[in-house]
């Protein structure tokens, strides 16, 4: 009889070959006994041989080759999208964490106590140890105003989360759907995390870190017209992402929460 648990682990990449084999590398050396991994990683473009690189790697894996636009939301729809054996769960990982001992071993524990749950994982900076992803708390109205959740010995139930690392139990994603690869390329973790405990799915924070993973700061740049063009790009706050999150989450008064950004733009200039 076979009782592997059958899990399907979503990466995204681009151009960056050491960091995306480190993550993948540390994903097997954590694998926990009875879990079964198949990687489907989505290679948006990349031109330094990430996807001949990870085919070496001791671990059954899909490669998906984008045209180099996709960036990470649009990435992880199609990785989800190539899924082509059974499986009893997603995982999400992001190609720059490096996970750590113990990490995926606590995740297996959590899902046996909480079966139909999203578990999410913590990470810290290396220099200070403070938290820099994981769960996240709505703490008002609006869709993008929460605070960072700290399990420490217990799991901590969460609104939605950073997609670093998060693992979805097919009867999750089942009634939930794929990742929305409708957005530029950031908001659908959270637009996901949100879908989730709309369906009436608790999200989990998973107690300990599971790696390091320094938080990506944004500089915003000094004149107005150069805001407006950082906000436009695809790692800012593009417009059509913004509106597509803020209809889903923001309620009536999502117009309003969707010019704030301007016009905080304009007064700080």
């Amino acid at each position: 009889m076979n009782d592997q648990f059958r899990v399907a682990v979503l990466v995204a990449c681009h151009n960056r070959i050491e960091k995306t084999l480190a993550a993948i590398e540390s994903l097997i050396r954590e694998k926990p006994e009875h879990w079964d991994f198949r990687v489907y990683l989505a290679d948006d473009g990349s031109t330094d041989g990430t996807a001949d690189a990870v085919s070496n790697l001791p671990v059954s894996i899909k490669v998906v080759k984008g045209p180099g636009d996709w960036y990470w939301a649009h990435s992880m729809h199609q990785a989800e999208l190539a899924i082509d054996e059974p499986h009893d769960a997603i995982l999400w990982l992001n190609d720059d964490v490096v996970l750590e001992s113990g990490a995926l071993l606590r995740f297996a524990e959590c899902n046996k106590q909480h079966p139909s749950s999203i578990l999410i994982g913590q990470f810290y900076d290396p220099q200070s140890g403070a938290l820099t992803y994981g769960g996240l708390h709505r703490t008002g109205r609006h869709p993008f105003r929460f605070k960072k959740l700290r399990a420490e010995e217990t799991p901590v139930q969460a609104d939605t989360m950073h997609g670093n690392l998060v693992f979805i139990p097919r009867a999750v994603s089942e009634v939930v759907g794929t990742i929305d690869g409708g957005f530029a390329h950031a908001y659908a973790d959270h637009d996901y995390g949100y879908r989730a405990t709309a369906k009436g799915f608790d999200l989990l924070a998973v107690p300990g870190f599971a790696g390091p993973c320094p938080l990506n700061v944004i500089h915003m740049p000094n004149t107005v017209k150069e805001r407006i063009q950082m906000m436009h790009s695809k790692k800012g706050t593009p417009p059509r992402s913004q509106i597509r999150f803020l209809r889903r989450h923001g309620g009536v008064t999502w117009p309003i929460y969707f010019l704030a950004p301007y016009v905080r733009a304009l007064l700080k200039s």
